[in-house]
Order: C-alpha cells, then structure tokens, then sequence
C-alpha cells in the first residue's frame, strides 16, 4: 500500500467510525479502528478508541493495553492518559467489593 493511500485511510476511518457510532453499529465503529491500524500501525488515536470501546464492553484488561498503547505511541494526547486513569479508578473501586466477597466464602 503506497503511503498517501495509507495515510488517507488511517485518517478517514476514524470519521466514518462516528457515522458507524451514530446510528449505533458498535461493530462496525470497532472494524474502523482496526482498518486504520492496519493502514497505520502507529496511529494512536484508532488505539484509544479502541480502548474506549473494549472499555463499553467491559473487557478492562483490553482496554488498559489499548489506552497504554495509545499512551506510548502519541504521549501529546491526553485522551488515552485520562482514560487510563479513569480505568484505574474504576477497577480501585471495585477491589474493595471483591475483596469483601472474596472473605465470606
């Protein structure tokens, strides 16, 4: 794949991801994302995304790798930062629960 085409694809997935997320095909917003990471293995906003969508379906484990994937390859966004964090919070907050019905049984 000659590189213009590659670019234009890693840049155009993202914006058809939002027509896909707006009529409620979560499915094809995530084949967007994945479509863009194999025209741009780097493209660090398709990693995010995808992390906020492993996120909405409760794959958090998924999700971290994605957020940190995302993290590593474009450290000037903020999104996979704030979503890594806000992942934490979420699975801080549920330790405790577990940790409580790990002891009664």
């Amino acid at each position: 794949m000659n590189t213009i085409h590659s670019q234009l694809l890693s840049h155009e997935m993202p914006n058809i991801h939002n027509i896909a997320k707006g009529i409620g095909d979560i499915n094809l917003a995530y084949q967007c994302f994945r479509l863009a990471l194999v025209s741009d293995n780097d493209h660090g906003e398709s990693y995010n995304n995808l992390g906020v969508l492993e996120y909405r379906r409760g794959n958090l484990e998924t999700a971290r790798a994605f957020f940190m994937t995302a993290a590593n390859l474009s450290p000037h966004m903020f999104q996979p930062h704030y979503n890594h964090a806000k992942l934490a919070h979420k699975v801080s907050a549920t330790l405790p629960n577990i940790t409580a019905i790990s002891r009664t049984q």
